[in-house]
């Protein structure tokens, strides 16, 4: 019976396996997931801002003071790298200090919450509540007479008055730190820290001055003195500082930034080593600005796109200074104004966006006060949405980072409590996921098993050729002996013996190259064109873009297909018949291959046949097994299989043709040899 369409075939075992894991999925996905309740929670309740390891120290102390002192002294080992918690917890201990009525306690607490919102550097609104919280501790500590915290209390409200533009201020703050340290006498332990940050805040606010000179020399006492403390990060600092101040002399800035990050490096400070990067790409994006050099900007985007590849958190500072070097590309690139405006909107954009992961305030606020700047020149349609998104990035970074020491114990509450629903329902599903991983197990096994099977069928197919090919063939050849013509005699039978060949060796294999399977084809069809002569003709066309080396298929698919349409197609054609063996690439994935005869189609066919009882034998089992082969592939590799019937104009049946699409599968390396 001439049968080219897909079989459908479902064995019991299969259908029972199909049928249980259907249930055990609806029982999973239904009857045992999580209760909608937590998975709302999962899905919203995040850890709190405090670390646990803080929480569990913090609860272990009874003592009010040593809670107090037990908050300052975390939050100054944090405030560097860690500003918003350091907040959280010096808030705190303003709050506990207050309550007990500790002045001197309040006052170090006031300090350090300045220090650490200055150090995250938020919209001027916050810094003027330091400025307010820093004005007491002063005062707190001038009436309690503790020079040397006076001394550190107005340095720092002096560079607070430096943040809010307010340098004339600063100075004047900035002598009264000078005359309070003058008159700290401290035994023992130098002042050398103190003195550091003394110098570099005045260094700041003479170079903000202008004072000629003595920006550079207050540097250089500042670098003086965190040499003799050894503190290498600070070091740093300072000769950034005094490269940003020498930006002018390219020779001496470049080899004082390049000391900072050499001294960086040796002492394997990568954050801080980041940053002093990004300082030299900055250095080179001013210096792009006012002289228009390319060189500058070429190596200002070269260190800024190797900064992106790492993984420490300054991605919105490098994103920021993108934005920068942009906006410096308009100064010197006036054709190609819109276009830079474009970029730098785009990158001021991720540095929105990577503001909120990294918490980072410092950027989005100078972000939002650059764009503002710049909002006449580059249109309401980049600005408007830009300063909205900043907006948001920053309710939701201050939804999410401030936060009170007491509403943060009250979502660590509610974060603990997620947990233990979550571990109940992990301990819930957790045996049904071993139960769905043993039934899935089972059932690949059996699908290997059945496809085994279905190889070893394969196998012996490919093994053997028809016998009444073989008989057909030997015929033609002694047909051309006996008509004299020994030269094309001799050379059906190599090509005779060469098609016997190809079919053993490919037998022993499970996947041939392309061109190996076309090549066999074409000897097949040649030696049936012998025994039909005029009555058959073939083409093969194989899309050039395929390479037929490198990519595999099944030996010995395509030719039952093909025997099927001279057998019962062409054979029982009266007149000439052709086959159209067409392959082409369909996606990137897969092949499409068409087998198309014009012979009487597979009505007609059926018809002569079962009028045959001696066809019965010729039944090609070829083509059972290759359904076989093709629908174990489809269950994995998506492959398939359409037969249609052809039809002329007239409506009469004019051939039929067979739409194979074939997973495109690379051959590894040697399995052709």
């Amino acid at each position: 019976m001439r049968n080219r369409g897909e079989r459908k075939c479902f064995t019991f075992p299969k259908v029972i396996y199909l049928l249980f894991g259907s249930v055990l999925l609806l029982f999973i996905m239904n009857g045992c997931s999580a209760p909608e309740d937590d998975l709302i929670v999962r899905q919203t309740v995040v850890a709190p801002i405090l670390p646990e390891y803080l929480w569990k120290e913090f609860e272990q102390i009874d003592d009010g003071n040593e809670q107090i002192d037990y908050l300052l002294n975390k939050g100054k080992a944090l405030y560097e790298n860690e500003p918003l918690i350091a907040l959280t917890l010096v808030e705190h201990a303003e709050f506990l200090s207050a309550q007990q009525g500790n002045n001197l306690l309040l006052a170090e607490s006031l300090y350090w919450k300045a220090l650490a919102m200055k150090e995250n550097d938020p919209e001027n609104m916050e810094l003027q509540r330091a400025l307010a919280d820093i004005k007491i501790s002063v005062d707190i500590f001038e009436e309690e007479e503790q020079q040397l915290k006076l001394a550190r209390a107005l340095n720092l409200q002096a560079d607070i008055h430096y943040s809010l533009w307010e340098e004339q201020i600063g100075m004047g703050i900035s002598d009264l730190a000078y005359d309070a340290l003058l008159k700290v006498t401290k035994e023992g332990d130098s002042l050398c820290e103190d003195w550091g940050n003394y110098n570099r805040v005045r260094g700041i606010l003479n170079n903000a001055q202008e004072i000629p000179d003595s920006a550079a020399i207050y540097y250089d006492r500042a670098y003086q003195a965190y040499l003799e403390c050894k503190d290498v990060k600070k070091q740093a600092v300072i000769l950034e500082n005094l490269a940003y101040y020498h930006s002018g002399n390219y020779e001496l800035a470049d080899s004082l930034i390049g000391a900072a990050i050499s001294l960086l490096e040796l002492n394997n400070h990568q954050t801080a080593l980041k940053k002093a990067q990004l300082v030299h790409a900055n250095i080179l994006s001013w210096r792009f600005r006012y002289d228009g050099l390319l060189k500058w900007y070429d190596q200002s985007m070269l260190i800024m796109q190797s900064l992106l590849k790492d993984s420490l958190p300054i991605v919105t500072e490098v994103y920021y200074a993108l934005g920068v070097l942009h906006h410096n590309c308009t100064f010197s690139d006036r054709e190609m104004v819109q276009k830079h405006y474009d970029s730098l909107a785009y990158y001021y954009g991720l540095a929105i966006d990577f503001s909120v992961k990294e918490r980072n305030t410092e950027y989005l606020h100078k972000v939002e006060e650059s764009i503002a700047r710049i909002c006449d020149d580059i249109g309401p349609d980049r600005c408007l949405p830009l300063l909205t998104k900043s907006s948001e990035a920053s309710q939701e970074i201050y939804h999410l980072t401030r936060m009170s020491f007491r509403e943060s114990a009250d979502k660590r509450e509610e974060f603990k409590e997620s947990v233990e629903r979550e571990k109940r329902y992990r301990s819930r599903t957790g045996y049904l996921s071993v139960v769905g991983f043993l039934i899935a197990l089972f059932y690949y096994l059996y699908q290997r098993s059945l496809r085994e099977k279905l190889e070893n069928k394969l196998e012996a197919l490919r093994a053997q050729m028809n016998p009444h090919f073989i008989s057909n063939c030997l015929n033609a050849i002694d047909l051309l002996v006996n008509k004299g013509d020994t030269e094309q005699a001799s050379n059906y039978i190599i090509d005779f013996s060469r098609l016997n060949r190809l079919v053993l060796t490919n037998s022993k294999k499970k996947r041939i190259s392309l061109a190996k399977e076309v090549e066999t084809l074409s000897y097949y069809l040649r030696m049936e064109k012998l025994r039909m002569r005029e009555n058959l003709n073939y083409h093969i066309e194989i899309d050039s873009t395929l390479d037929q080396e490198s990519i595999s298929i099944a030996p010995m698919l395509l030719q039952p297909f093909i025997e099927n349409s001279i057998v019962h197609g062409i054979q029982n054609k009266q007149s000439p018949g052709n086959i159209w063996v067409l392959i082409n690439r369909l996606n990137a994935k897969q092949l499409e291959i068409r087998i198309k005869d014009d012979g009487v189609g597979m009505k007609r066919a059926k018809e002569i046949k079962s009028k045959k009882f001696l066809e019965q034998e010729r039944t090609s089992w070829g083509m059972d097994i290759t359904h076989e082969r093709l629908k174990g592939i489809k269950s994995e590799k998506g492959a398939s299989i359409r037969t249609v019937d052809l039809y002329d104009k007239d409506g009469a049946a004019s051939g039929t043709e067979v739409i194979i699409h074939y997973p495109i599968i690379y051959l590894k390396t040697n399995v052709n040899e």
